[in-house]
């Protein structure tokens, strides 16, 4: 059930914190910045290698929904196709 209710939570943006304060701040202006209504920037990694991996590269890591249920709604695409915009901006 857990990622069916992220389904249920559409749209939102998720990252992680990866120990890097330098891409941390990044991220969190990153999310901020989007026109998402649920956004979370959470404490606990993926994993401990990822977290790693993240700190050593300086790359941050977003995991963005905005369609529902595996549906190609227009505004969802358009939705999120804007938010790469938004992030390739910073």
């Amino acid at each position: 059930m857990g990622r069916r209710l992220f389904e249920i939570i559409n749209p939102f943006v998720q990252s992680w914190v990866s120990g890097n304060n330098e891409i941390d701040e990044l991220v969190k202006n990153v999310i901020s910045s989007l026109s998402c209504k649920y956004a979370s920037l959470k404490n606990k990694s993926t994993g401990t290698k990822t977290k790693i991996s993240r700190q050593k590269t300086g790359c941050g890591y977003l995991l963005a929904e905005s369609g529902d249920l595996g549906k190609c709604e227009k505004q969802d695409v358009e939705r999120h196709i804007g938010w790469v915009h938004e992030v390739m901006v910073h």
